[in-house]
């Protein structure tokens, strides 16, 4: 998806006849942009966030936002996936299952879940979540 824009320029020339005519001459151009870096966010589903007592459930949630996935905001937290984001912000474990609870009980992150096949129940699978689209949004619009 890019960002169109349309040039148009008057040229001015001679008939076969010797007459001076003008035409307007248009061309219509797409710059392609990065998607990956598009965040939406709706500021009245996000007041949450002044509540917050420490920056960790922002840095947190930051880094959630840059690995979730395009136009559906899941994000897969594998042990290994998890210990990443705790060394490149600094956190320890409790830190991290801290504010995954805080973004979780705030709404902006919703646990996935499964049924049963057994006794039809939703089991929350481990470690699978999904960005709230209510409140961030990665993707393209159209979607």
């Amino acid at each position: 998806m890019g960002k169109g824009f349309i040039t148009s320029n008057e040229v001015i020339y001679k008939d076969e006849n010797g007459i001076e005519r003008k035409r307007t001459v248009s061309k219509e151009f797409t710059h392609k942009i990065d998607q990956d870096k598009f965040y939406m966010t709706f500021i009245d589903y996000v007041k949450w966030i002044y509540g917050l007592t420490t920056i960790t459930t922002l840095k947190v949630l930051y880094k959630l936002l840059e690995i979730a996935e395009y136009n559906t905001g899941e994000v897969s937290l594998s042990p290994g996936k998890r210990q990443e984001i705790m060394e490149s912000i600094g956190i320890k474990k409790s830190a991290f299952t801290q504010a995954l609870n805080q973004l979780v009980e705030s709404g902006a992150l919703e646990v996935k879940y499964k049924t049963d096949k057994d006794t039809g129940e939703l089991i929350p699978v481990r470690g699978e979540y999904r960005i709230s689209p209510e409140m961030f949004w990665k993707g393209e619009l159209k979607k």
